[in-house]
């Protein structure tokens, strides 16, 4: 086949509107192609075979490093035993989140162009946005640290805690700042192989880590009393990371790949120049998942002004709502994440729709079931934590209303997982906008409103959060309906540059001053001409056989994708 000729400005702005017409008439995709979509029962089959083989999986690593969180708690209220510690250890675990979620947040965008370009057959892209990702989170590691290092005057003066408290809350968060780097490289190198399917090494690492954890919380408190849970914890994350690279000397980060470890390392400076994309999907979702974490936080600042009872209470229950959301639906939303930017890479939108909605059902109802058993165990949650019968009482009182949360959550596990599923596709700012208006504007304007001027207190709390999940639930399940998928999986092989017509289509950011017409493309050079380009860029191959990456082992479980 010969070379399609070569346009200026003007044919080449033209032929990019003539190609989104085109497109926009017939798919992207040949039904041979996406052969698997025709059968919608068998798509959604397979869709749910490989969402449970890839989240399942995900949901065990997310359990256990959360848990490290819960375990904390758990083990400070039982050893140490004061209201006052049990407070500080719930206030300086919500400090740490509100750090933590933004660089988690951040690493949204390795889903984005990672899955997209592995899903391409591209393994020396994923390496690259890898390297990007580390430099990027490594520099945001400072924000965190130097937010964890003020944690004193922050529950001092911003959440209302007395100065022993604070006293407190600032020592433990101290005590976890050498656990940030570590557990930034972790979660780089877990979210890399889990992009590849590999999420069995992420999974058991994490799970001894969580057993390693326990025992050292156990060991430290008795020696170090309060002091000794965060630093059980950081060494628990350095320890972590241990056992990953440990894991990586055995086997390589990116089978096959072009390029080894050492080779990308003295890539980085170069891969750091192409930044530009991956970090402005970066920040909107360290803004996206910092302002949905601190929006849920900031109810324990209002909390913190009840009293040290209702605010162990409530970081206690928080804890429990945030270890079953973060571990399930958010563990089904990261996989949503991976496997819709996968198969928008590898140019099957109808897949990628199903596996979508199938993501959206699974964290729904998964969500009605933890809720169910949150109110039917109202005391169980208090005494999970401590053995103090005013807070277990306090517990009790809103566990219930916690329970109406999960319950509403079938609408947090839709909006958990429609957020994921439209980060796949790099829409982080949409994301962050939805979070602004449903989390903050509709739900910590009514929490408040709900808690102090009506006099409804900590019940106040939990019904104006529960109407600010509804109201982000809403509008994520609109963005998402509205998909154009064949739309996107165009966007898809422009962002990874791996389908061979992606010259002739606008860059990204760049926009044409109108939809052209055919008329308009006549004005611009042969419209047969023009065509006839179109028609040859179809034909070509989304990437040469030589350059199409053969999927590993343990990818062989994925349907239509190897």
């Amino acid at each position: 086949m010969s070379d399609p000729p070569t346009l200026d400005c003007n044919e080449r702005a033209a032929q990019a509107a003539l190609l989104s017409e085109l497109a926009d008439l017939a798919p992207l995709l040949s039904a041979a192609d996406d052969g698997a979509a025709t059968s919608q029962a068998t798509a959604l089959w397979q869709e749910l075979k490989t969402l449970s083989w890839l989240s399942l999986p995900i949901m065990g690593t997310m359990l256990a490093q959360d848990g490290m969180v819960i375990t904390n708690q758990v083990m400070i209220g039982y050893l140490v035993g004061t209201t006052e510690s049990l407070a500080a250890a719930g206030v300086g675990n919500t400090i740490f989140s509100i750090a933590w979620f933004a660089i988690v947040g951040a690493s949204s965008a390795l889903d984005t162009m990672g899955s997209q370009s592995w899903g391409a057959g591209d393994r020396a892209s994923l390496l690259k946005w890898g390297c990007v990702c580390c430099i990027l989170l490594l520099m945001m590691n400072a924000v965190a640290i130097g937010m964890l290092a003020f944690a004193e005057p922050i529950a001092l003066h911003l959440l209302s805690q007395s100065e022993e408290t604070s006293a407190m809350v600032g020592t433990f968060c101290c005590l976890l700042i050498p656990g940030v780097p570590p557990f930034t490289l972790t979660v780089i190198l877990h979210k890399m192989l889990q992009i590849q399917g590999r999420v069995a090494p992420p999974m058991l690492i994490s799970g001894v880590t969580f057993l390693v954890n326990i025992a050292a919380n156990f060991i430290f408190i008795r020696i170090f009393n309060f002091n000794g849970a965060p630093l059980a914890t950081s060494a628990s994350r350095v320890i972590m990371l241990l056992l990953t690279i440990a894991y990586l000397t055995r086997q390589p980060l990116v089978p096959e790949s072009a390029h080894t470890l050492s080779v990308v390392a003295t890539k980085a400076p170069s891969y750091w120049k192409s930044r530009g994309a991956f970090v402005v999907l970066a920040m909107q979702g360290a803004l996206m998942m910092g302002l949905e974490e601190g929006g849920f936080n900031v109810t324990t600042a209002f909390a913190a002004r009840l009293g040290d009872v209702d605010v162990a209470a409530h970081a206690a229950v928080i804890s429990v709502l945030g270890l079953a959301f973060y571990s399930f639906p958010y563990a089904i939303a990261v996989a949503a994440s991976i496997r819709v930017g996968e198969l928008l890479g590898a140019q099957k939108p109808r897949l990628a729709t199903v596996s979508a909605y199938v993501a959206v059902a699974a964290g729904g109802a998964f969500m009605v079931l933890c809720g169910t058993a949150m109110a039917c165990k109202a005391h169980a949650v208090g005494r999970l934590f401590t053995a103090n019968d005013d807070v277990v009482d306090a517990i009790a009182s809103i566990a219930p209303l916690a329970g109406i949360f999960q319950a509403s959550h079938i609408f947090d596990g839709i909006q958990g997982t429609c957020a994921g599923a439209l980060r796949g596709m790099g829409r982080q700012r949409e994301v962050l906008v939805f979070t602004v208006l449903g989390i903050w504007c509709v739900g910590i304007v009514s929490s408040y409103l709900l808690a102090f001027p009506t006099g409804l207190e900590l019940r106040g709390l939990w019904v104006g959060t529960v109407l600010g999940v509804i109201a982000t639930a809403v509008l994520n399940s609109m963005e998402l309906l509205r998909v154009n998928w064949h739309h996107e999986a165009r966007l898809a092989a422009i962002r990874t540059g791996t389908l061979a017509a992606a010259d002739a289509w606008p860059a990204p950011g760049e926009k044409l001053p109108q939809r052209c017409s055919a008329k308009t493309v006549e004005q611009h050079g042969s419209a047969a001409a023009l065509k006839q380009h179109a028609s040859a860029a179809e034909d070509m191959p989304l990437l040469a056989s030589s350059q199409r990456a053969v999927m590993p082992a343990p990818y062989a479980g994925f349907p239509d994708v190897a």
